[in-house]
């Protein structure tokens, strides 16, 4: 392709696993200007091909596996990869984020994103070596975990060197919460597991060897340079993150009382000290790794060695939110059963963070006395029941007995459920609250709130702490934005952070080490905002400003809310947390007495983004600015545009 000069491959492939027919299209360059790579490209072909007609599971839908233009190049921690589709548990945008190196051998295989479409007559596996493309019967591992997966593929075709990214039993029994798992890297929120497993697609293997261009090498190396100097001066990177990982976090979150601790009853765990970063590095970390060309290694590869669960261990994990998960918020307080968990959850293709949600809220309503020791298949669901929060795991992944509903999703369980269940299901917009209470942490909390995947933290990751008064002042207006507890100035915060992710997520990097984890705000404008658009325009040869990487950015987060908006009369209301969050004062610790100022944090944040404030959706003044006049026209036929609306209704 003419246009491409480096960064990019030039090529999307498509699978249509109904007729078995395989194509091979150009990237178009208007895809790649206005949506540079990765979640861009997997959002915007979403929008193009299913519209609010298509059910999630049904063969019409989609999956868009997709990378972005410095994925597995020498940028720094280059090798993240993203799968989008119509969640089956939301029923709204979905996608998810996993790093590894699953997503670099597919550049090296050529493409720069996969589509796959239909619905395989029996069990298959996709086998990607370079221009070759086959569908390969999947019968003598459909039932396998994803362990047992990887392995016997790698056999089959006899290469050990191949990536593969599976489903395990949770994704073939159409679990909503099921996730996608490469090598223990899990591409874990909204579905996309029970996605790929009603395609009945059980892995896809890939092997590259292609090269990827650059169109500058010497202006990549230096800009590449300055962006990796600024990360290794920084502590978190350089040195607490090769130390502990992700669950360095947990020990703080805790003090700052914002561990979700049994099912978010209050922000502080009496055994936080037990299953804490510190605690996992000293007795079940073997090593730190790194995900692909990544100076950070914060992955652990954990093993028990001792005790009842002697023989588990996970190679990429555990997290910290995994900690939370699978700890804290189901009152587990044994730091090897939250690892044997986590193993669980890996092999049986789970979402670590969901299962938390589900099984929690699950524990709550046993001590409510909503469920029963009879509806729980004989289960004693009491908090830190480590045997029951096994079983349970296993029952969801198998859908049987009480886990065929915790396996729709905290939301549709607490429906099924009825008795005010609702009242215990601690989600937005259908999906499980991931980890942090935004009663004690407003700023991270918020941007779960209107994250347009659900309760999703990644999305905008906002962190106050990283600003100074001064610079929270100077950025978003008020110095109270850099206090944690303070709900002022959150919702232009959380904008600013939502723009950083997208770029992050666009590219093809990881956002621990480009968008957040640090000590002050000039390292995040380094590494995002003035680092990434030189990487990218030194590597594409296309000249990039920050001014139109930032534009980009807020195209994206416009286009996946009006995604929303076209799939039903998606508002203000829906951008809402449950009850605890907002009537329930935390009882202990630090935050105790806060609740969350919703409303006010809604106002200022649609204020920031220029969409209508009464409804929380954009306006067409905005979207004909971010050039989404296709968007404007759906939307009008729909009636979805806010002149539309008369007093929050259609008219």
């Amino acid at each position: 392709m003419s246009w491409v000069k480096g960064g990019y491959m030039g090529r999307i492939l498509w699978i249509n696993l109904s007729n078995r027919k395989i194509a091979k299209r150009p990237l178009s360059k208007k895809l790649a200007m206005d949506y540079l790579g990765m979640r861009g490209f997997g959002s915007k072909i979403l929008w193009d091909e299913v519209d609010s007609k298509i059910a999630p599971l049904s063969p019409e839908n989609i999956l868009v596996f997709s990378i972005g233009p410095l994925t597995s190049t020498l940028a720094p921690s280059s090798g993240r990869w993203t799968v989008t589709s119509k969640s089956p548990l939301t029923g709204l945008l979905g996608y998810a984020n996993a790093g590894g190196h699953w997503g670099p051998e597919l550049k090296y295989a050529g493409y720069d994103a996969m589509v796959i479409f239909g619905r395989a007559k029996k069990p298959v596996y996709l086998w990607i070596d370079d221009e070759h493309i086959k569908i390969k019967d999947a019968s003598q591992i459909w039932g396998r975990d994803t362990h047992e997966t990887d392995a016997m593929i790698k056999e089959e075709i006899e290469n050990s060197d191949l990536k593969v990214a599976s489903i395990g039993p949770a994704g073939e029994n159409l679990v909503n919460i099921a996730s996608v798992m490469a090598m223990d890297h899990a591409a874990a929120r909204t579905g996309m597991g029970a996605v790929m497993g009603s395609k009945q697609l059980k892995a896809i293997a890939v092997h590259g060897t292609n090269d990827v261009t650059v169109a500058n090498p010497q202006k990549f190396i230096e800009a590449r340079e300055e962006v990796l100097d600024n990360m290794l001066e920084d502590e978190v990177s350089s040195e607490l993150a090769p130390k502990f990982g992700t669950p360095m976090w947990l020990s703080t979150t805790n003090e700052m009382g914002a561990l979700g601790t049994r099912n978010f009853q209050t922000g502080v765990f009496e055994w936080a000290d037990r299953i804490s970063g510190e605690a996992l590095r000293e007795e079940f970390t073997t090593k730190a790794m790194a995900c692909f060309g990544c100076p950070l290694r914060c992955d652990r590869y954990s093993v028990v060695d001792k005790g009842p669960f002697s023989g588990t261990w996970v190679y990429s994990g555990p997290e910290y939110a995994t900690l939370h998960n699978q700890g804290s918020r189901v009152g587990i307080r044994d730091l090897s059963a939250i690892i044997k968990a986590n193993e669980l959850c890996n092999k049986y293709g789970l979402d670590t963070y969901s299962v938390g949600g589900v099984i929690g809220f699950a524990m709550e309503c046993y001590e409510k006395g909503i469920l029963t020791k009879d509806d729980l298949d004989g289960l004693e669901a009491e908090w830190g029941n480590t045997s029951a929060h096994l079983d349970l795991i296993r029952k969801i992944a198998y859908r049987e007995g009480i886990g065929d509903v915790l396996a729709e999703g905290v939301s549709r369980a607490a429906e099924k459920i009825g008795k005010d269940a609702e009242k215990y299901a601690i989600h937005v917009k259908g999906m499980e609250y991931p980890s942090m209470d935004p009663r004690a942490a407003k700023g991270y909390g918020f941007g779960c709130l209107v994250s347009n995947r659900g309760a999703d933290h990644l999305y905008a990751l906002c962190s106050p702490e990283f600003f100074t008064p001064d610079q929270a002042e100077k950025l978003f207006g008020a110095r109270e934005a850099s206090n944690d507890l303070d709900a002022v100035g959150k919702g232009k915060m959380v904008m600013w952070f939502e723009r950083v992710s997208a770029i992050v997520d666009m590219m093809g990097v990881c956002k621990l080490a480009y968008n957040c984890y640090v000590k002050n705000m000039d390292s995040i404008v380094v590494r995002t905002f003035k680092g990434v658009p030189q990487m990218y325009s030194a590597i594409t040869g296309i000249k990039i400003t920050e001014e139109k990487i930032v534009t980009a950015a807020d195209r994206l987060v416009n286009l996946e809310r009006a995604y929303n908006m076209r799939e039903r009369k998606f508002t203000r209301k829906d951008d809402c947390f449950p009850d605890r969050f907002l009537n329930e004062p935390l009882p202990e610790g630090p935050a105790k007495g806060q609740i969350f100022e919703q409303e006010m944090m809604l106002d200022e944040y649609y204020e920031a983004r220029e969409w209508d404030v009464k409804l929380g959706i954009p306006t067409i003044k905005k979207l004909e600015e971010l050039r989404l006049k296709t968007v404007i026209r759906q939307l009008e036929q729909l009636k979805r545009l806010p002149h539309q609306y008369k007093e929050g209704t259609e008219d």
